[in-house]
């Protein structure tokens, strides 16, 4: 499990999005991670060492791509009984592992994606409040059949972490929060 700290509000960008180092940090867990496959069911029973990475190990990793570009937010991945960072192989470790990341801010990626469940809601929102921008707002019909109205509140700028993620061929979900009317599943390059 990954936890992100997107930011808060900043004017010209909306909203905060992710420094270059929290991409860097995350793309080197991940390759350290695919380096270290678990043993397989039959090896794991006649040897006593792991090829899971130890918690030193991804400590280190970390610590490496923080010393080359120091980040102020952080890209951790959060501890548990099944987790990755431990240093004891058992049933868990030989199993496929789930990876999920949790953040505030949806990525410009969940634009106009095409919802397996559920709905957008925040272009419905604007036009209830009163928001939605002229010209729009009196073409709300031709913004649908153009499914322009498929909008997510992210940053005006891309940081690059949903590539990220997709490059590490291991992210299997991604949640965020902040867009209170939507609640949408999507799919797109590999990740829900």
């Amino acid at each position: 499990m990954w936890i992100f700290d997107s930011g808060g509000n900043n004017k010209p960008t909306r909203y905060d999005t992710f420094d270059k180092p929290i991409v860097d940090s995350y793309s080197a867990l991940a390759h350290s991670f695919s380096q270290h496959t678990p043993p397989s069911p039959t090896s794991a029973a006649t040897t006593t060492a792991t090829t899971t990475p130890t918690r030193s190990e991804m400590e280190a990793t970390l610590a490496n791509s923080r010393a080359k570009s120091p980040a102020r937010k952080s890209a951790t991945p959060a501890a548990s009984s099944s987790s990755c960072l431990s240093s004891t192989p058992d049933a868990s470790a030989r199993q496929p592992r789930i990876n999920l990341a949790y953040f505030h801010i949806p990525f410009p990626e969940y634009n106009h994606c095409t919802p397996i469940a559920g709905r957008y809601g925040l272009f419905d929102a604007l036009i209830k409040a009163d928001m939605l921008p002229k010209p729009w707002k009196w073409i709300p019909g031709i913004i649908r059949m153009a499914n322009q109205h498929r909008v997510v509140g992210c940053s005006t700028l891309n940081s690059g972490l949903f590539e990220a993620l997709v490059k590490s061929k291991s992210m299997t979900a991604t949640f965020c929060g902040h867009d209170h009317y939507s609640d949408f599943v999507a799919y797109k390059k590999g990740i829900y």
